[in-house]
């Protein structure tokens, strides 16, 4: 009878004491820990935003959780809220944990698939399972495996309290920082897929631009307004953070990146930005501009990609068509095109619409080469 309680009709209630027990188990340890949860069944409920402790979950969880219907498994959605934290704050480890019966019904995304993409970008799986529920193909145990996560399976109360002091605990995992110039540091070429880019003025929404003050237009690092390597004005070069909206020049965040990691090798540039630390991504374009010849012709090309090459990109992505804006889907888009002048992504079709009238990108407008290997 005892086991039947706790395996029976309250394993709802278990899973949020067990979610109350982590935070507050974690928060003794680290009171810079942040969470979020994602409620799962046949309808997704998720918290945007981040918290420190218990008490936001919980009053998410009772003005908008419907647990109904089969349940699926939302990793996507997980790792997708994590690429975007990940650009924020640097030398964390970030984990999903999932909490789960067991009655798993994934129809919708691959999970595999995604805890694939979440080894990538060293996001580690845990899992904290109740119940007697059949799991088809041991997708949670696959998922921490692939991860290099933990699965608990929690059969009485005995075993209940110490496997909850067990995921509590911080993971022994030595992360190399962004800043950190060992041989080892791998962070430099997973961050290339979760940078985000600088922003050109005609990105900026509405409410961005009113926190602009396009009179004062200086670069945040040089602290001019005309770029001191192309010698152009700030509408050449000029981008802006994401995240605080200063104003950089493109060859002034090249330098800056390659002040931060001169050891690296790989084909794209990463920086933190010099006042809010999000992470950026710097075109290119620009890191090969130093390397063209005098006398050399550009021909910009646009290829036809995988959408698997680049999905960490793609994930949180919006096809950069002007008359267009919707964000890919993985289940509908195979393949994208990439501009690489600028650095956007199209549906198949909006960027032929354009290109096949005028041969230029939809975005850039630059006279391109359309590569469909």
């Amino acid at each position: 009878m005892y086991r039947r309680d706790i395996l029976g009709k309250s394993r709802i209630y278990w899973s949020l004491i067990s979610i109350k027990e982590i935070i507050e188990k974690k928060n003794k340890i680290d009171p810079n820990d942040r969470f979020s949860i994602i409620i799962f069944s046949d309808v997704n409920y998720e918290l945007e935003n981040y918290v420190y402790n218990f008490s936001g979950i919980k009053e998410y969880i009772e003005e908008y959780a419907e647990i109904i219907g089969k349940t699926q498994l939302p990793i996507d959605k997980a790792v997708k809220s994590i690429i975007i934290e990940k650009r924020k704050i640097g030398q964390k480890i970030f984990r999903i944990i999932i909490l789960s019966d067991g009655y798993i019904h994934p129809k919708i995304t691959n999970p595999i698939k995604f805890a694939k993409v979440a080894k990538d970008l060293g996001i580690i799986c845990d899992t904290l399972r109740y119940g007697k529920g059949t799991i088809t193909g041991n997708i949670l145990k696959r998922i921490v495996e692939i991860t290099g996560g933990n699965y608990y399976y929690v059969n009485s109360e005995d075993e209940y309290f110490d496997v909850i002091q067990k995921v509590a605990e911080k993971k022994k995992i030595k992360v190399t920082s962004f800043l950190d110039r060992s041989k080892d540091d791998s962070l430099d070429e997973m961050s290339k897929d979760i940078a985000s880019n600088l922003l050109k003025i005609d990105d900026l929404t509405e409410e961005q631009r009113a926190q602009v003050n396009f009179e004062e237009l200086k670069c945040a690092i040089c602290h001019s307004q005309q770029c001191m390597l192309c010698e152009t004005g700030f509408y050449g070069c000029g981008r802006f953070c994401p995240s605080c909206l200063r104003p950089i020049h493109l060859h002034c965040a090249l330098k800056w990146a390659e002040q931060q990691n001169s050891n690296s090798q790989t084909e794209h540039k990463v920086l933190r930005c010099p006042f809010c630390y999000y992470l950026l991504k710097i075109p290119i374009t620009i890191q090969k501009e130093k390397f063209k010849l005098a006398d050399s012709v550009d021909i910009n090309v646009v290829n036809k990609i995988s959408f698997s090459d680049e999905i960490s990109e793609l994930m949180t992505s919006i096809c950069a068509h002007p008359e267009c804006g919707i964000m890919f889907d993985d289940s509908l888009d195979t393949f994208v095109y990439k501009c690489n002048a600028c650095g956007s992504y199209f549906h198949l079709d909006c960027f032929m619409k354009d290109y096949s009238q005028n041969g230029k990108c939809p975005y850039c407008n630059c006279e391109s080469v359309c590569n469909d290997r």
